[in-house]
């Protein structure tokens, strides 16, 4: 049986343990240095990468292309701030901007279809193509639905097919603009 005093003590420690917990919970994980026989980590909080496509897109409008790495085997985006170093590749995780990017089912292409300077988003859902157009939100890059389905409009007009592990190039073959 506890008595009043051992019940006051454990009470305080249950309070002081979810204190701590809850200040804890307040860091950012990725902004903790890490050091591998003592040497610092450049980005260790990237994550791996299994099936990677790479596209480059500014997204923070300051002229320089960043990285955009896409895991098609998780349709994880992970995303890179070019630093601009001359002669030296100089990015640096910067996880806020995954969020500029919609939920993706299979595949994402980043492609300045429209030739505006600024990069445009193809990516599927339940396996056809849909469109965003790019544009700037002050300095962080955004995408507006341009294209819920892409259409093939050959032989009338029907949603383009993309199964689950292609990723389509697309790309204007005889350079006329379409």
């Amino acid at each position: 049986m506890l008595n009043l005093n051992s019940m006051k003590l454990l009470l305080q420690i249950v309070s002081l343990l979810l204190l701590s917990n809850i200040s804890l919970g307040q860091v950012r994980y990725d902004s903790i240095p890490v050091k591998e026989n003592g040497v610092l980590l450049t980005n260790p909080w990237a994550g791996g990468l299994n099936f990677c496509q790479f596209s480059a897109a500014d997204l923070n409008n300051d002229g320089l292309l960043d990285l955009v790495v896409i895991d098609n085997s998780s349709i994880k985006i992970s995303t890179f701030i070019n630093g601009g170093t001359l002669d030296s590749v100089d990015y640096t995780y910067a996880n806020e901007y995954r969020s500029i990017f919609p939920v993706a089912e299979e595949f994402v292409r980043l492609i300045d279809y429209d030739k505006d300077g600024i990069s445009d988003l193809f990516m599927s859902h339940g396996y056809i193509i849909t469109v965003y157009k790019g544009y700037y939100d002050g300095d962080t890059l955004r995408f507006a639905l341009a294209k819920d389905s892409l259409m093939n409009t050959t032989n009338g007009s029907t949603p383009i097919y993309v199964g689950a592990l292609d990723v389509p190039d697309i790309v204007d073959v005889n350079n006329d603009g379409d």
